[in-house]
């Protein structure tokens, strides 16, 4: 579990997942991958919240993103995908 907080954002915290959440979550992201960059960003944090990968405050669900501020939700992006690839990463000295 990783927890990020920003003063305008709020919190987030991506939470322990699964294997079977990281797969179903590389399936929803495979077809936004090969759009643009911002569609991308946006379909990370929808998928993230409709799997139970990620909890915000003040509180987001994955239909209300289209509805957020843009800057947060690419806060969340960000954040977000920096904590799955931490969370993925095999260092290979271990």
């Amino acid at each position: 579990m990783k927890k990020f907080e920003h003063k305008k954002f709020g919190k987030l915290e991506v939470l322990d997942f699964t294997t079977k959440q990281y797969q179903e979550y590389s399936t929803r992201i495979e077809d936004a991958a090969n759009k643009n960059f911002v569609v991308f960003r946006i379909e990370l944090v929808k998928a993230c919240l409709e799997l139970g990968m990620i909890k915000c405050e003040p509180e987001l669900t994955a239909e209300g993103v289209d509805s957020e501020k843009p800057n947060r939700v690419m806060w969340l992006a960000d954040k977000t995908a920096e904590a799955i690839a931490e969370a993925v990463n095999i260092d290979p000295l271990d």
